[in-house]
């Protein structure tokens, strides 16, 4: 079980967004899409990687706890929009 997966599993379905998937050839190509609820615009991305090797959360489901974050630069301001994007890859 790859670590994407295992950390999955902590988290409810509600909060992974999941991926799309078309074929490219003989290949699939597997596409996000991050809409931003308020500003009425999106971002794609492309060619990333399967479903198991890649874990996306919205954060805008759940509120930042401040058992994890200091608060000292507003990042536990639910009236504040930040979308953190992650980006891990593997060699």
């Amino acid at each position: 079980m790859s670590d994407s997966q295992i950390l999955k599993e902590l988290f409810k379905d509600v909060v992974i967004q999941t991926l799309d998937e078309r074929a490219e050839g003989t290949h699939k190509v597997y596409s996000v899409t991050l809409n931003e609820n308020k500003g009425g615009y999106c971002i794609t991305i492309d060619k990333m990687s399967n479903h198991d090797e890649v874990i996306i959360i919205n954060p805008e489901v759940f509120k930042a706890p401040l058992a994890v974050f200091n608060g000292s630069k507003g990042e536990c301001n639910v009236n504040v929009q930040t979308s953190l994007l992650l980006i891990l890859k593997k060699k």
